[in-house]
């Protein structure tokens, strides 16, 4: 059977003269592990990471955000790979 091509290929514009191998989704699958628990003072370099993300030019306190999404026990969660 031949490989799906991405999903991307199909937008307009798609000239099929310019695939290549990257461009080729095999069967291949790997098997990742992952846990959700509620988040803890330790990730918040990693919430504040993911914030700046998302408010990329905003002008928001990301520091603020984070603490507040911190502190209320048993609000949100965190997916870790384990």
């Amino acid at each position: 059977m031949e490989p799906a091509r991405k999903q991307g290929a199909l937008a307009e514009g798609f000239d099929p003269s310019r695939i290549g191998p990257d461009d080729l989704v095999t069967g291949l699958s790997t098997d990742v592990e992952f846990e959700g628990r509620s988040p803890e003072i330790e990730d918040f370099h990693r919430i504040k990471k993911l914030l700046q993300q998302l408010f990329l030019t905003a002008p928001v306190n990301l520091t603020d955000m984070t603490s507040l999404l911190l502190h209320p026990p048993k609000i949100g969660s965190v997916i870790i790979k384990v």
